[in-house]
C-alpha cells in the first residue's frame, strides 16, 4: 500500500476498498470515535423501519379479524364468494367487487408500465 503524507492513496487499495476510502467510509482505517461506534445507528434503522412496518400490518390485520368476526359468525365466510347481494334476504356477497378492483388495479398497473417504456424508448 502506498502511503502519502499517513493517508492510503485509493490507486494502491483494491477498487471496492478504494471507493469507500475515497468516501470517507472505510470502516477499517476510520479512528474509533470516543463516544463508540455512531455509525451503527443509521446502519440499523432501515431495520427498524422494516420490523416496525410489519408489526404494524400485523396489529391491523388483527384488529380487522376481530372487529370482523361477529359479521362472520353470522354470515359466514361465503362474503367474500359470493356474488349476490340482497340486504332483503341477508345474502350479502363481494366477489364482483373484489373482482372488479383486482382487474383495473392490473389495467392500470400495465397501462403505467407500458407509459414508463415509451418514455424510455423515446429519450
Amino acid at each position: 500500500m502506498a502511503v502519502i503524507d499517513g493517508a492510503t492513496t485509493p490507486h494502491s487499495l483494491p477498487r471496492g476498498r478504494a471507493l469507500r476510502v475515497a468516501a470517507g467510509r472505510d470502516r477499517a482505517s476510520a479512528e474509533p470515535t470516543p463516544a463508540g461506534d455512531r455509525s451503527r445507528v443509521p446502519r440499523d434503522l432501515p431495520r427498524v423501519r422494516r420490523c416496525s412496518r410489519v408489526a404494524l400490518v400485523a396489529v391491523h390485520r388483527a384488529a380487522d379479524r376481530v372487529s370482523a368476526a361477529p359479521a362472520i359468525a353470522r354470515y359466514g365466510s361465503g362474503f367474500l364468494s359470493g356474488r349476490v347481494w340482497d340486504p332483503n334476504t341477508e345474502r350479502y356477497g363481494i366477489l364482483a367487487e373484489v373482482w372488479g378492483t383486482l382487474y383495473t388495479s392490473v389495467l392500470s398497473l400495465d397501462a403505467r408500465h407500458r407509459v414508463r417504456r415509451r418514455a424510455r424508448r423515446s429519450s
